[in-house]
């Protein structure tokens, strides 16, 4: 059982706490700038889970780009409060709850978005399980990263098995996550690498 599950008070108790500060700061924007490039870039097949959508960022930029079948999930309240702020809400719809047991039917989702949430998650498998349930056959699953090489990424991971700081709980490296998402029934289709950062996309089989 994850953190977010099994201590989801504790949690959603941190990201309320630090719900203004996603969009006010200037490192996490400056990394998913990159991400969203990305995403808008592409031609999503609808509907769209946005997995850990925290204030809406990609989902307000999707509805910008004339998407029109959008749904994000978040554990915070505060950050749905936000969220509907600056979404149109016969658009995009939002939901509370948790990754481990997502509130959708299965097959519901084109395609699935993890954008800078994975190393959130405390057992990602099963969080993978639950997205190739709400994903359609042949759907797309993407994920976007903060990289770190082995060294660094190492030290961090062993903080944060001690003092999980703000929810953070393990960065891996890309081919970590591809084992994870293959034993769910992902294939990886395409890796995008940066310095910083890196973007995996992976089709439901």
């Amino acid at each position: 059982m994850s953190l977010l599950k099994s201590s989801g008070e504790v949690s959603r108790t941190a990201f309320n706490r630090w719900a203004d500060f996603y969009d006010s700061s200037w490192i996490i924007n400056k990394i998913t700038e990159g991400w969203d490039d990305y995403l808008i870039d592409l031609s999503l097949p609808e509907p769209i889970l946005d997995l850990g959508c925290a204030t809406g960022r990609l989902l307000r930029k999707l509805e910008k780009k004339g998407y029109k079948e959008l749904y994000g999930i978040d554990i915070s309240e505060s950050c749905l409060g936000i969220a509907g702020k600056n979404t149109d809400r016969e658009i995009v719809d939002l939901a509370q709850g948790y990754m481990e047991t997502l509130p959708f039917k299965s097959g519901s989702f084109s395609t699935a978005v993890l954008s800078g949430v994975l190393h959130h998650l405390e057992k990602p498998s099963e969080v993978f399980d639950e997205v190739a349930r709400v994903l359609r056959k042949k759907g797309i699953l993407i994920i976007c990263e903060p990289r770190f090489v082995w060294g660094p990424r190492q030290a961090i991971n062993l903080v944060l098995e001690i003092f999980p700081v703000q929810g953070d709980r393990r960065f891996y490296s890309w081919k970590q996550i591809a084992i994870l998402a293959e034993r769910s029934g992902f294939l990886k289709k395409d890796l995008i690498g940066g310095f910083f950062s890196y973007i995996l996309v992976f089709e439901r089989c």
